[in-house]
């Protein structure tokens, strides 16, 4: 399903740095002592200390189905959802590890489906050398302000570095 799974659903898990990520459906998290912290959708925990990391604190307004640790402190992140920290990304995102900031080097990447009655989601994401792979609902992709829109249905690949629609 795409939301309201009891909410306490996860769904991707994954690790940059000192840092466990988990996504799903779920309202709130828990810190070590058992605090129940309102943060929805995606969630980070120190592999030490098993600490909730409250500096990471991005916002999404739909469920994540996907996670892939990036380079350079990146996190992929892919799943049901038009906006990431009240701006307007859909389905797919790159975020800092640290801060949960989109990465600037990705903020033109984009990914849409013109399919009518069909909703937009990414279900998985694979990093193999130098390219990110992307698995979904889609039929196009975007590479930056510069690139055109490129067909690419339900697969897409983007090379590390400078995003390309390097298209398999």
């Amino acid at each position: 399903g795409k939301k309201n799974e009891m909410n306490t659903y996860v769904q991707a898990i994954t690790q940059v740095g000192d840092t466990v990520f988990t996504g799903g459906d779920f309202k709130y998290v828990e810190s070590a002592g058992g605090e129940r912290v309102n943060q929805s959708f995606l969630a980070g925990y120190n592999v030490d200390s098993g600490e909730l990391v409250r500096s990471f604190r991005p916002t999404f307004n739909g469920q994540i189905k996907a996670l892939e640790a990036l380079p350079n402190n990146r996190l992929a992140i892919g799943g049901y959802f038009t906006t990431v920290n009240g701006r307007p990304f859909s389905g797919f995102v790159v975020v800092d590890a640290s801060t949960g900031e989109v990465a600037p080097e990705w903020e033109n990447v984009s990914i849409s489906n013109r399919i009518k009655g069909n909703e937009l989601v990414v279900k998985t994401i694979h990093r193999q050398g130098d390219y990110v792979y992307i698995g979904g609902s889609f039929t196009h992709v975007k590479e930056s302000d510069n690139s055109g829109v490129a067909y690419s249905r339900n697969i897409a690949r983007f090379k590390l570095g400078a995003p390309s629609n390097g298209v398999p």
